[in-house]
């Protein structure tokens, strides 16, 4: 990941003119560019949402029926976690509902781009206490 993440770092840089000294996150935002990271996993979700599969219906409702949970084989843990049956399930399971319950496969996309482009870019909010001495 690290080295595709590169690339597209060196191609933004590219387009844009950019010096390698200059942070590189301004850059993807302004060309509204997912990150390698989030954009792996908004391919993998298009594709999830495009496929069949299986739902998960546990012994008890744990939550509304509204909420679609699809099942993840449990024997598969540390190497195959990079698996389709396994980060595909996972990474829907923790969409939004919101975003879970869309049925139009455009308005996912676009749901979806904006999802990540939040996360991926989101400030981390500032404590109170920084920049305050103790008294």
């Amino acid at each position: 990941m690290h080295k595709l993440q590169r690339v597209q770092n060196c191609a933004a840089r590219l387009l844009t003119g950019t010096k390698r000294t200059e942070h590189i996150s301004p850059v993807l935002k302004a060309l509204h560019w997912l990150p390698i990271r989030y954009r792996t996993m908004y391919k993998i979700l298009i594709f999830v949402f495009n496929s069949l599969i299986l739902l998960y219906n546990p012994r008890r409702a744990l939550r509304p029926n509204s909420c679609a949970r699809h099942s993840t084989d449990e024997k598969q843990m540390n190497f195959g976690d990079r698996a389709f049956s396994k980060a595909g399930p996972c990474l829907w399971n923790n969409l939004p509902p919101n975003i879970q319950n869309i049925e139009d496969l455009e308005l996912f996309e676009r749901v979806l781009k904006t999802h990540f482009f939040d996360k991926a870019f989101a400030k981390a909010p500032l404590s109170k206490d920084v920049g305050k001495g103790a008294v």
